[in-house]
């Protein structure tokens, strides 16, 4: 029971070491009850407990989201080593900033439950924003479609975190999904990430450090990328038009051959064939006569 006190009157005095909670002796609180009529049942009625609750839906739903982004960074973070913080220790704590702005002080004042659920999300969004992919000073040049892209992921805080990099979609370039990879505490991890460029040329890549549940870690971070290497659809197209190219003068060659075969037998029709002997008709050869068939055309009388 001493321990359960003391830490029972602990926490009331850090009520009222930050405001919360103020001290009051037991003559004012029986004088106010005194002066002041009881205080009325509050019937509850049929409804769920949310439905009667003097809470601000607005509110409500801040803490549901800041919740459930505390539950996503807890489950990616681990114990990077014997010693350093676990994931309750660190993440935990802003399980009570989150209760503190439900707390019975700011009932009837919605902005300061907003202003503690500011406090909150302020708070998530700076843890987050220590694992980040780093920004490259240059621009990254690629000699190939195929050749992987080189992403750091850096990591800021003191436990080890489950990281995945996206990358936006973006024209000309198709990213394949990058798997998840531990990060350790103040450390960093290159990853790499498969990429299928299309074209060559520049282009313009936002990526982004993601936990495994898909929310964001870090800020984007954007890259300059130049390709000077022919796509799998530029070669393609390359391939096709010298294959079309080829076809079209083995054609126009294979007509040009029989052009001139046509022409060399035209040739030949035309003209008769060197050393023929021209052909005679015997009708057409005189008769002898007596002179002729006579020696030495001596003629007697």
């Amino acid at each position: 029971v001493a321990p359960a006190a003391a830490a029972l009157l602990d926490v009331v005095a850090e009520l009222a070491r930050r405001g919360l909670a103020a001290p009051v002796d037991a003559g004012t609180l029986l004088a106010r009850a005194a002066a002041s009529p009881a205080t009325p049942p509050v019937s509850l009625g049929p409804g769920t407990p949310t439905s009667v609750s003097d809470q601000s839906p607005a509110v409500l739903d801040r803490i549901r989201r800041v919740r459930d982004d505390q539950r996503d960074l807890l489950a990616a973070i681990r114990q990077d080593r014997v010693g350093s913080p676990t994931p309750s220790e660190y993440v935990e704590p802003l399980t009570g900033a989150l209760l503190r702005s439900l707390s019975a002080a700011g009932r009837g004042d919605p902005a300061l439950q907003q202003a503690a659920a500011d406090d909150v999300t302020a708070q998530m969004r700076t843890l987050r924003s220590m694992v980040r992919v780093i920004q490259p000073a240059g621009t990254y040049s690629l000699g190939s479609s195929d050749a992987p892209l080189l992403l750091t992921v850096e990591n800021q805080l003191p436990v080890a975190v489950d990281v995945t990099v996206a990358l936006e979609p973006t024209p000309g370039v198709r990213a394949s999904p990058v798997p998840v990879r531990q990060v350790p505490a103040f450390g960093s991890y290159q990853f790499q990430v498969a990429l299928d460029v299309e074209r060559s040329g520049q282009f313009t890549i936002d990526a982004t450090a993601l936990t495994p549940g898909g929310e964001s870690l870090g800020p984007t971070s954007r890259l300059l990328l130049r390709s000077t290497a022919y796509g799998t659809i530029t070669v393609w197209l390359t391939a096709s038009a010298a294959l079309v190219l080829v076809t079209l003068a083995t054609l126009r060659v294979v007509l040009r051959v029989r052009a001139a075969r046509r022409d060399r037998r035209s040739r030949r029709r035309r003209r008769p064939a060197t050393g023929d002997v021209p052909t005679v008709d015997p009708q057409d050869t005189p008769a002898p006569t007596l002179e002729d068939e006579a020696p030495g055309n001596v003629t007697t009388r």
